[in-house]
């Protein structure tokens, strides 16, 4: 249509208002139209608040069964979250895709140890740089004896890192 058809219309002969009206109305149209994002902002949001309750759930059993202290989960929080060079809260999806895997159970695994600590498979190095950690001895004390062995010869317990000597597998 043209400026004249629309001023001569005879619904709306010089009416003053009538594009607003039109504009008013494909508006209306437009927004009836438009997808309801409300339901999935409300969805999101209940399975944010459920992943809070189970994260504090974990916490709190954790501290409660004497398994770890809140500031050790703190700086294990901050070292995950510090893993891709950035402290942002969050651990970012390169860090978790590029981490290394167990071949046999596909468990996230410690590349500087001789073996899946879930599986028992035996770990190849992947790369120059995991061969090079490995080269570095970082000694732990068993949480059962005291004795001071090598990480990689440590077992992750309930009641903390132990010793082969301490380990029940």
């Amino acid at each position: 249509m043209s400026i004249f058809d629309d001023m001569f219309d005879s619904e709306f002969f010089f009416d003053s208002d009538y594009r607003q009206r039109r504009d008013i109305r494909s508006l209306q149209r437009q927004l009836l139209a438009a997808p309801d994002h409300g339901a999935q902002v409300r969805a999101n949001t209940a399975r944010i608040e459920q992943l809070e309750l189970l994260c504090t759930s974990l916490v709190e059993l954790l501290v409660a069964k004497g398994l770890a202290t809140a500031p050790e989960l703190r700086v294990l929080m901050q070292q995950l979250d510090l893993a891709d060079g950035v402290e942002d809260g969050r651990i970012a999806k390169r860090v978790r895709d590029d981490s290394p895997r167990c071949g046999h159970c596909q468990r996230f695994v410690n590349p500087s140890r001789e073996s899946c600590v879930y599986c028992g498979t035996p770990m190849a190095p992947t790369s120059p740089a995991a061969a090079a950690v490995k080269t570095v001895r970082v000694e732990v004390a068993c949480s059962s004896c005291g004795v001071r062995v090598a990480e990689t010869d440590s077992y992750f317990t309930g009641a903390g890192l132990v010793c082969e000597g301490c380990f029940d597998g």
